[in-house]
């Protein structure tokens, strides 16, 4: 479905199995990708990767990002607000409590990662 809603633009996935979300957090999350993919193709070009994998037994980490012109220099999301980076630092940072990383990568384009706690499989 999201490869449909950025015009057929390829998406790649990287999915580490196993991975249960508390159905309290599906909705954020699932918003948080839809907003990130939708900037990776507004902002970026050819592929858009997600990629999503457990760090420890109780975090994990979720990244998008794409082959465009990565962030200007001096990137600060809180100055460059508009509804966009906002939504994505209200799911990721409060409904998900994670912590948000803006970056360009090394090979080119822009990746934004969220990295947050999961409760304890039990």
């Amino acid at each position: 479905m999201l490869s449909t809603a950025v015009g057929g633009k390829p998406i790649r996935s990287e999915v580490e199995r196993g991975i249960a979300l508390p159905l309290k957090s599906v909705s954020s999350f699932v918003l948080l990708i839809n907003e990130l993919v939708s900037n990776a193709h507004k902002h970026g070009s050819g592929e858009i990767a997600i990629r999503l994998w457990r760090l420890s037994p109780t975090s994990i980490r979720l990244e998008v990002h794409d082959d465009g012109p990565g962030f200007p220099d001096g990137f600060d999301p809180a100055r460059s607000a508009n509804t966009g980076l906002q939504l994505i630092e209200s799911l990721g940072a409060w409904d998900l409590g994670g912590s948000i990383r803006y970056e360009n990568r090394p090979d080119g384009g822009a990746c934004v990662s969220v990295t947050f706690a999961l409760p304890a499989a039990g």
